[in-house]
């Protein structure tokens, strides 16, 4: 029954489109299998570990993050807890779980191979001192002598010009105002379309009020109004996610190519 399994996961993988991917996959399910047969649960944890550092070079992190909830965490040695502090970090950090990331960082640790992964997880929070100190002692332990000056006149132009928060809080506080909330997203053109929208659907419901038809002005009109206004705001929200998102890909992408971990 097991060979028929290996044999099984074997021939799923060989006809799949992305072969290395997939090799990496059997060689995940492969490792499962040793963790589920394993007699001891040390045995387990430590394949387990190994399938998840697996499952992340095949880039599936939330796949890893699965993995590392099955270990025993309580049973795992110094140099194993490290390895599995190090493996959630990376899951959280690929699967954009910013937070969880941060909490996994220790700043104990003086293993200087983690520093790299602790600067973007700190720039991904926002945390662009820590991130810059972090980044800088990884250069000054993991780059050649002869490449340590130019990397660090990036790092400094990089986080010179690091990117700029947008507030949901305020965006949707000045949505209210068209264009106001959209322009802080960076979105003015779509502003001034919100505010004439809006405008429309106010003189619509003055104009029937005026004209004496005081339900269509009031229900109509106030449906219009309310519609535009619910519009705009769960646009500007959509807009501040969306630019906040994008810079800070741009900025986790470039300190990636400066730190050399991709």
């Amino acid at each position: 029954m097991r060979l028929f399994s290996i044999i099984s996961i074997f021939l799923c993988v060989c006809f799949s489109a992305d072969a290395q991917s997939d090799g990496l996959l059997l060689k995940a399910a492969l490792l499962q299998r040793e963790a589920y047969y394993a007699e001891e649960p040390t045995s387990a944890n430590a394949m387990l570990l190994e399938k998840a550092r697996v499952q992340l070079d095949a880039e599936e992190p939330q796949a890893a993050s699965s993995t590392l909830a099955h270990i025993k965490a309580w049973l795992l040695d110094e140099g194993q807890l490290r390895t599995y502090r190090l493996l959630q970090e990376e899951a959280y950090y690929g699967s954009e779980d910013w937070e969880s990331a941060l909490s996994c960082i220790d700043s104990t640790d003086t293993d200087w191979q983690h520093l790299a992964l602790d600067a973007l997880v700190f720039a991904a929070n926002r945390r662009y001192d820590d991130s810059k100190a972090y980044a800088k002692n990884y250069i000054e332990q993991a780059f050649p002598s002869d490449r340590q000056d130019e990397a660090m006149l990036q790092i400094e132009e990089l986080y010179r010009h690091k990117p700029r928060y947008t507030s949901q809080k305020a965006a949707v506080a000045l949505s209210f105002l068209p264009p106001l909330g959209q322009a802080l997203a960076g979105h003015t053109r779509e502003g001034f379309g919100a505010l004439i929208t809006e405008a429309a659907s106010a003189a619509f419901t003055v104009w029937q009020i005026i004209e004496g038809c005081y339900v269509t002005g009031i229900v109509g009109g106030g449906i219009m109004l309310e519609m535009a206004y619910m519009d705009n705001f769960n646009n500007t929200l959509r807009y501040t996610e969306e630019a906040n998102r994008r810079n800070r890909a741009e900025f986790l992408g470039k300190l990636e190519t400066i730190l050399k971990v991709r």
